[in-house]
């Protein structure tokens, strides 16, 4: 966020465009292609609030730049929050779904544990302010409808149980039994 306002990045040009299309305010919400693998990123200025939900994963052999990448862009004490697949969960289907599945290129993509996120963030003056596990039915059905194939019409109806079912039922699972990892660090000041 630079300025009140909100910039979105992907490498997808047509996921930009997309955005664009449907952002009800162009001047407050800005999109454009850009890599957070690369080193040469280039972004105007630095931001209180990186949000990554569900590509970390899809960077795995450049972690080391996605990380300085975030150092240099995240302003002191701004926030960087990760929701990420967890690797302690169904690891060997997830293996052999993005191994074999034409939307995932298993060469750079797996999925993460909080020791290996925690190592990264250490080395790039980030420091743990909160960590958790979620994930159960509701995540599925809603959040990963790529999976199921959930219709919008049935999200809108089944959203509010299931997350309600999922916050009580994640409270006596254990990471086993999760889906996600959610991380939110901090910048120290420099």
């Amino acid at each position: 966020m630079i300025n009140g306002d909100y910039l979105g990045i992907d490498i997808s040009p047509s996921a930009v465009e997309t955005f664009q299309l449907l952002s009800p305010d162009t001047e407050k919400y800005k999109s454009l292609v850009a890599d957070f693998t690369k080193e040469d990123l280039e972004l105007s200025g630095e931001f209180d609030l990186i949000l990554f939900v569900g590509v970390l994963h899809h960077m795995t052999n450049n972690l080391d730049q996605v990380f300085c990448n975030i150092e240099r862009l995240l302003s002191n004490n701004g926030t960087v929050i990760f929701l990420e697949p967890n690797a302690h969960f169904l690891d060997a289907v997830r293996r052999i779904w993005y191994k074999f599945s034409d939307d995932f290129d298993h060469s750079n993509e797996r999925a993460l544990t909080s020791s290996e996120i925690e190592s990264l963030a250490t080395q790039h003056n980030l420091e743990l302010k909160r960590g958790w596990y979620s994930g159960n039915i509701g995540y599925f059905v809603i959040l990963q409808s790529m999976i199921v194939r959930t219709p919008q019409w049935l999200k809108f109806i089944l959203y509010k149980p299931l997350t309600i079912f999922d916050l009580f039922i994640e409270a006596i699972q254990s990471r086993f039994h999760l889906a996600a990892l959610i991380r939110v660090y901090q910048k120290a000041e420099t």
